[in-house]
């Protein structure tokens, strides 16, 4: 996969119990993952950010919100060589997801699970042409999960039966995933989900599909009085 153009100054799709948590700019970087199994082979976060504390401080109350800004810039022509061309466009309450003639438009949530948090994932996807996409048994999106409590878990999906799936350009088609799947446990107070949501293959045919394995992150923050969830470009 090819990064062709990140657009971004701020965070966005925050979705918390409590107060919003402030803005932290996302950088980018490439998949290392393979295609049949999703799991946590880039090098994960060995500690809690300042960013994820910055959130438990925003969810407890005990630090200032601080005001979303706005992203503005052109992106740079498209790289020729092999791969997927994403680009990245990311305002204050939204990110938007571009690859081949499709927009995917990604927002999660904090909720409760089994006596802890967990996020909800939705994605809206529309395209101008038929674009062919890969389904496992819980859909287009691959997730891959580092739990930080603070000791470092990592899960991730493995491919089950492969299913094609169309995005056409009459109707806007949404897919979903919550996690923790049964094989996780939720988040508690002070931990930290990093969370890697991939697509397990997409072209302009089911022939010219690639995998795209990073396609954006989730990060949930559970604080001593709720949670907040972020989506954000790879990084």
């Amino acid at each position: 996969m090819r990064v062709t153009a990140v657009l971004f100054t701020t965070l966005v799709g925050i979705v918390a119990c409590g107060s919003p948590p402030p803005a932290a700019e996302p950088s980018r970087a490439e998949p290392t993952a393979t295609p049949e199994a999703l799991t946590a082979s880039t090098e994960p976060e060995p500690e809690l950010s300042d960013e994820a504390a910055a959130l438990i401080a925003e969810t407890e109350g005990t630090a200032p919100p601080t005001a979303s800004g706005s992203a503005s810039a052109p992106p740079p022509a498209a790289d020729k060589g092999k791969g997927l061309d994403i680009v990245y466009r990311v305002k204050p309450d939204e990110l938007r997801i571009e690859v081949l003639s499709a927009t995917f438009v990604p927002t999660v949530k904090a909720v409760r699970v089994r006596g802890g948090w967990g996020v909800d994932i939705t994605v809206e996807a529309t395209s101008t042409s038929d674009v062919a996409l890969l389904a496992s048994d819980d859909g287009p999106l691959a997730l891959a999960a580092t739990v930080l409590r603070p000791s470092e878990e990592h899960s991730g999906d493995r491919r089950g039966a492969s299913k094609d799936l169309v995005v056409t350009q009459t109707k806007t088609q949404t897919f979903h995933r919550i996690w923790p799947g049964a094989e996780s446990k939720p988040l508690q107070a002070g931990q930290e989900l990093l969370l890697q949501v991939g697509l397990w293959g997409i072209g302009k045919t089911p022939e010219t599909r690639k995998p795209a394995l990073r396609f954006f992150e989730v990060k949930l923050v559970v604080g001593g009085k709720g949670a907040a969830a972020i989506v954000q470009p790879p990084k």
